[in-house]
């Protein structure tokens, strides 16, 4: 295998567009990709930006500057926020209201009570105590709602065989 030959780079002097054609087209005029435009190949390859001004680099930064985050010791400083004052707690805001002066004055809030459950009386003469914190309708627990799904699937799986068993002996 013979030494690898790279193309020539350089730019468009139209549009600027960088390309990259064999060294056997030195010399040659060839159109540009993007602008369509005639380009003369040059003999060797052009800088990227030869106006580009020489970089110069600072003599010696900081040693937190220097390094990369990952490279330092001192993390320490890094992830200590600065010590701020506590922010205090914004007033509070007056809404209308009775149950609005109750909770502003440390009183009952949204589901506690203070009084006794509420006691009915059903026309067949059982009375009932329910606490005002009692839910009405279905508790669906963790364990309860798994079970109700593996019933889901077993229906499911049921209905699917019924459906086959139907169709085979029905024809």
């Amino acid at each position: 295998m013979g030494p690898v030959v790279m193309p020539i780079r350089f730019r468009c002097p139209h549009c600027h567009q960088l390309m990259g054609i064999a060294r056997r087209k030195a010399g040659t005029t060839v159109t540009c990709t993007l602008c369509q435009s005639p380009v003369q190949v040059p003999y060797t390859d052009a800088p990227d930006n030869p106006a580009a001004p020489a970089v110069v680099m600072p003599s010696a930064p900081a040693a937190s500057q220097s390094r990369d985050v990952f490279d330092r010791d001192d993390f320490d400083s890094l992830l200590q926020r600065e010590k701020r004052s506590p922010i205090a707690p914004p007033p509070p805001v007056q809404v209308g209201g009775v149950f609005a002066n109750q909770v502003a004055a440390g009183g009952p809030g949204w589901g506690s009570s203070t009084s006794a459950p509420e006691t009915s009386l059903f026309s067949s003469g059982y009375q009932s105590t329910q606490s005002p914190d009692a839910t009405n309708g279905v508790m669906l627990t963790p364990g309860r709602a798994t079970l109700l799904t593996v019933v889901f699937i077993f229906l499911l799986a049921g209905a699917f065989v019924a459906g086959l068993l139907i169709g085979r002996f029905a024809m």
